[in-house]
């Protein structure tokens, strides 16, 4: 009992420390071209004044993508199924962007699972906030977890209240 009170409290920690936008400072700005693309915090894009990530593209080629990524151990998930939520608003997204996460491998470290929301096509312009969820299991034997906001293209992509969940094994796997 003891274990799961610990268990518990660290998971609720590392969710609220480790999963805001609010402040980018700890995240690395990456991608195929990051420096087409301005990456932050937008606290004036949320009404409810939570800060959201922002993916901007200020290039005109459009070529490459920009993300904004976040890595962590993955002790608290390992061998367990893991769902992922957070809303996502586009404006003039041309080509795709959204939420991303991998889980790593050990030794070459090389990512095992990948799951960046292709699929979900969010582009265009939405009217408002999006649920966005990735469903993931991650191995026992994972090294790193690593998770974010990502824009292919050019347009403007928002992210925000990003939390993870332990889900049952029931809970269809996304991708």
């Amino acid at each position: 009992m003891k274990k799961r009170i610990l268990q518990t409290a660290m998971f609720t920690l590392a969710a609220f420390a480790l999963l805001s936008f609010d402040n980018t400072t700890n995240w690395v700005k990456t991608g195929s071209s990051p420096q087409n693309y301005q990456m932050g915090t937008d606290i004036a894009a949320n009404t409810e004044g939570a800060g959201l990530a922002t993916i901007k593209s200020i290039s005109n080629s459009g070529i490459g993508f920009g993300a904004l990524m976040h890595q962590l151990e993955p002790s608290t998930f390992a061998g367990k199924r893991v769902k992922v939520t957070g809303i996502v608003k586009t404006n003039g997204v041309e080509d795709w962007g959204g939420i991303w996460l991998s889980v790593n491998q050990p030794v070459s470290s090389q990512t095992v699972r990948l799951d960046n929301m292709k699929h979900s096509n969010y582009s265009g312009s939405t009217k408002g906030y999006m649920m966005s969820e990735i469903v993931m299991d991650v191995p026992v034997n994972s090294t790193g977890i690593a998770y974010g906001s990502l824009l292919k293209g050019k347009g403007q992509i928002f992210t925000g209240r990003v939390f993870f969940d332990i889900v049952d094994k029931n809970v269809p796997l996304t991708k």
